[in-house]
């Protein structure tokens, strides 16, 4: 047993709505932002940025209720820009995440087991069989082994039933190697920060920003092992490789990962 062994533009620190900004990274529209939940990972939202307080004078910062007298209307204020993907017209909008866990959907909420990963791509396997380029969210895992799946990431693996006994089939050992992508802007790529947590079957071996080793590996299947990555970024698209090394069945790959400038 394997387990024995060991693209729309997004915002940063865009302004907050006309109810004041919400705590943390992600801003958002009025009364406040959205907090990322469900482990997404956004670093900001957009909303309707906070013009002059509108009739009934200073709104509060919790809600942008009015307080005190009547006054003058304000003017609406300039729109801010929308997370990658979202939508703020009406200024109450959920931001994308810039970067996602293993097995998530666009808003960061887990897939069911068999479908196929988004935001990760298998782009080296050694099972001639199951090549890529689908990641496939696990539906079974070798339980009692590997960290269970949650509601904020789930392994992914080349094929959906890593079951310990019992995979099915039982990919071929060798490297594998998944793949995500994500873009940045030239300010992005000088201030951000990515804060993760990694774990392989049967290990990790490294990890790569577009192509280069960091010199990062993940001991085993449990529990995670944590890194930092704040150098390295490009203008444009960036690439992030997560390579493991599998003695054979079971086989996979859970990834956390968060977002935000420094």
């Amino acid at each position: 047993m394997s387990c024995g062994s060991s693209p729309g533009k997004h915002a940063l620190d865009d302004e907050g709505g006309a109810g004041g900004d919400a705590p943390g990274l992600t801003n958002g529209g009025a009364g406040g932002g959205v907090p990322a939940t469900g482990g997404r990972s956004a670093i900001s939202s957009g909303g309707a940025q906070g013009g002059d307080p509108g009739i009934g004078g200073q709104p509060t910062s919790a809600g942008g209720e009015p307080t005190g007298s009547a006054g003058e209307a304000g003017s609406a204020g300039e729109a801010g820009s929308a997370g990658a993907g979202g939508s703020c017209a009406d200024g109450s909008c959920v931001p994308t995440p810039l970067v996602f866990n293993t097995g998530v959907d666009a808003h960061g909420v887990v897939l069911d087991g068999g479908g196929v990963d988004p935001h990760y791509t298998l782009i080296q396997s050694a099972d001639a069989t199951f090549t890529g380029p689908n990641a496939i969210v696990a539906s079974q895992i070798a339980e009692g082994y590997w960290i269970a799946q949650s509601d904020t990431s789930k392994w992914i693996a080349p094929s959906a039933n890593q079951s310990y006994p019992g995979a099915d089939p039982c990919n071929t050992a060798g490297t594998y190697v998944y793949r995500t992508t994500f873009s940045l802007t030239a300010e992005e790529a000088a201030t951000l920060k990515i804060i993760g947590q990694w774990a392989a079957d049967n290990s990790g071996s490294d990890i790569l920003l577009n192509s280069a080793s960091l010199g990062i590996g993940a001991g085993s299947y449990a529990p995670f092992t944590p890194f930092t990555i704040q150098a390295g970024f490009v203008t444009g698209p960036n690439t992030l490789d997560f390579k493991i090394a599998d003695l054979g069945c079971p086989n996979g790959l859970r990834v956390e990962l968060t977002a935000s400038t420094r």
